[in-house]
């Protein structure tokens, strides 16, 4: 369910939080930003900011890095090692939630977690690889 959070001047911009829509072990290990691509313009209302310049937003459970200086005609993604595979659109897409979240995960860089089987240690998977292949060679 979209987060909705308005800043003056951005009546429509809302946040859309894509956890649920992007693989679970995802680890995203780099920041940055993607325009839906018939939207080119939205990248002219995004602003990266300076090494070290904070800006408090109602958008920071999406937004890491950035701030949105306009309304958005469609959407923008955004990710972060912290907030992982983000999103903010215009108010009239939130029918198309979990196409933009599947959009965006194309875009983020997610690489998938060292443990593919939940609950199973790498480590222990290792040692039964290890000890089946001594087995094997004895």
């Amino acid at each position: 369910m979209p987060h909705r959070t308005v800043a003056s001047g951005q009546s429509n911009n809302v946040c859309v939080l894509c956890d649920e829509y992007v693989y679970k072990n995802c680890i995203v290990a780099r920041t940055g930003m993607a325009a839906h691509s018939s939207t080119a313009w939205d990248m002219v209302k995004v602003e990266r900011l300076t090494v070290g310049e904070q800006h408090e937003s109602q958008f920071n459970k999406c937004v890491k890095g950035y701030k949105i200086t306009d309304d958005l005609n469609k959407f923008v993604c955004f990710w972060s090692a912290e907030l992982g595979c983000q999103a903010i659109a215009n108010s009239t897409q939130l029918s198309n939630t979990e196409s933009i979240c599947k959009a965006c995960a194309k875009h983020c860089g997610c690489e998938l977690s060292s443990s593919a089987l939940p609950g199973i240690d790498a480590v222990l998977i290792l040692t039964i690889c290890l000890d089946l292949i001594i087995i094997t060679l004895s």
